[in-house]
């Protein structure tokens, strides 16, 4: 990637010398200050659209360690005309672990998540950040003082897009997803084999939350990310690693009239004499959020040794996990949140979901009451219209069955024994 990256600025500069000694330096410079002009004018436009008013939300990792404790990530949005002001008070400070994020990181998701929910594209100029002031409090999680550790500070910067979205969806919420797996879960495997040293870091991404219209996305990374997850015969390849699973997780994802997308698992056996993994993983007891009615997502885990005398890690271990040969470690992400009441799901889209083995036919029937005929893969429409009636009288009567989904949610091995936590749906009206 390092290559790519140097050959892409080497091609940049190309291009810019060209153009250069095309026009002249004093025309170019020109040039580019009327750019900068025209893409704030066009941010200018973009946030003088949206109401006037401030909104406020806050997002949580589950914390550090064997006992963690929830770190909270609070933003406000404050819009007066064309000017929008977005403050990080109330962030948690910043902590012993090394997943403190420097400012120009949470400066980066802020830019990020305001172009994302514009109703047209913004140019890539710098001229478009002066209408927005971004404030963030000094000895916090987003923005520490030396000598904070920040080495793992990504999961920060992912998270504080998750907060972001969290506040849009009170502004437009039909441009904006439910929350998704939390951003880049991170393993770095390392270890001695046959007397040689190796390391070989992780990345896996790869479920959204859904949004008005649409599904969650599944299988890349968040939209602050720019890595993805590697091929498994790169890693045998070069490392003492078998993968013996990765893939979907069925009946896993949050409910919704738009479903979040499913979570992945990735499993590995270490065939070196000795193996150390670094885990930061996240959204395990603190749930992807759901939107408009939708379901928080599924959890993640991390297991030893999964089976009988399996044990389960922390989301972020202080301590490398220490292996032997033959263990096997194996993490399950978090799923999306979903969007939208699951009762109001197309029930064709039900079915696909259990032929294309996302759901199984009784996680159809509890979750979103409808009854498939699984010998002719058929919807009972009569049964399934009587299921739904039932279930929606139910809940009106002030009893919720939508937590079924999380009792049916086993992932592959049989370990989510939790409840859900609290309200993590924001009602949109």
């Amino acid at each position: 990637m390092a290559r790519a990256q140097t050959a892409a600025c080497k091609t940049a500069e190309a291009a810019f010398e060209k153009l250069v000694g095309k026009y002249g330096s004093e025309t170019f410079r020109r040039l580019l200050d009327d750019l900068h002009d025209h893409a704030e004018r066009v941010m200018r436009a973009e946030i003088a659209a949206l109401p006037d008013g401030q909104w406020s939300f806050t997002d949580y990792l589950d914390g550090l360690g064997e006992d963690p404790e929830p770190l909270p990530l609070a933003v406000s949005i404050a819009i007066e005309g064309e000017r929008m002001t977005v403050e990080w008070a109330g962030s948690a400070p910043q902590v012993p672990g090394a997943i403190n994020c420097p400012s120009p990181f949470a400066k980066s998701a802020v830019h990020l998540i305001v172009k994302c929910i514009s109703g047209r594209d913004i140019p890539n100029f710098e001229g478009y950040l002066r209408p927005l002031e971004i404030v963030l409090p000094e000895g916090t999680i987003v923005n520490p003082t030396p000598p904070a550790a920040c080495a793992a500070r990504a999961i920060v910067g992912w998270r504080a897009i998750d907060a972001l979205l969290g506040v849009f969806a009170q502004i437009v919420p039909e441009r904006v997803p439910a929350a998704g797996e939390g951003g880049v879960t991170f393993p770095a495997i390392s270890g001695f084999h046959e007397g040689k040293r190796f390391v070989c870091s992780e990345t896996l991404a790869g479920a959204w939350g859904g949004m008005a219209g649409r599904d969650g996305e599944f299988g890349i990374p968040n939209p602050g990310g720019n890595l993805t997850n590697q091929p498994i015969e790169m890693i045998e390849a070069q490392f003492p690693i078998l993968i013996e699973r990765y893939g979907m997780v069925e009946n896993s994802g949050g409910p919704g009239e738009f479903r979040g997308a499913p979570a992945f698992v990735r499993q590995y056996r270490l065939l070196a004499e000795e193996t150390q993994i670094v885990m930061r993983s996240d959204r395990r007891k603190i749930l992807p959020y759901g939107l408009a009615g939708g379901c928080p997502g599924t959890p993640s885990w991390n297991i030893v040794n999964p089976g009988p005398g399996q044990r389960i890690e922390p989301v972020m271990p202080m301590e490398p996990i220490v292996l032997g040969p033959e263990d096997v470690f194996c993490h399950i992400s978090a799923g999306g949140a979903g969007y939208g009441d699951p009762m109001k799901r197309d029930p064709a889209r039900v079915l696909t979901d259990v032929i294309e083995e996302r759901f199984t036919a009784d996680y159809a029937r509890a979750v979103y009451g409808v009854v498939i005929d699984l010998d002719r893969f058929e919807i009972d429409v009569a049964a399934s219209e009587a299921l739904r009636s039932e279930m929606i009288a139910t809940r009106a009567n002030g009893a919720d069955p939508r937590p079924a989904y999380l009792r049916l949610f086993h992932g592959p091995l049989g370990v989510a024994e939790f409840a859900l936590e609290g309200e993590r749906t924001l009602r949109l009206s």
